[in-house]
């Protein structure tokens, strides 16, 4: 995949099924990729995050949600319907020792 993703550790579908993504921990990016009938993947595009490293990654309707480490907050996306993403807000104050997220 052309995603340039150094370290692509976590990995988020949205419910239903049409757009997958990947935090790549070490560069701060989140990869998207739209899912095929088949399951091929087609690259879509990074999405450039305020942290790094990314820590996790949850889907949740049509949003997207990245733990991030290095400001210890959740980074808040909006997905559009071809998959891009639109940063929509962040949430502070997570305790440094947060390790995973989840989101309904």
């Amino acid at each position: 995949m052309p995603s340039d993703g150094a370290a692509p550790c976590w990995i988020a579908a949205t419910p239903d099924g049409r757009f997958a993504y990947a935090a790549n921990a070490h560069i701060g990016t989140i990869a998207g990729f739209s899912v095929g009938r088949e399951g091929a993947l087609t690259f879509l595009g990074l999405t450039t995050t305020a942290s790094i490293p990314l820590l996790d990654l949850a889907a949740a309707r049509d949003y997207l949600y990245a733990l991030a480490e290095g400001t210890n907050q959740i980074l808040e996306y909006k997905v559009a319907g071809d998959g891009g993403l639109t940063e929509i807000g962040q949430a502070g104050s997570i305790p440094a020792s947060a390790a995973g997220l989840v989101a309904q």
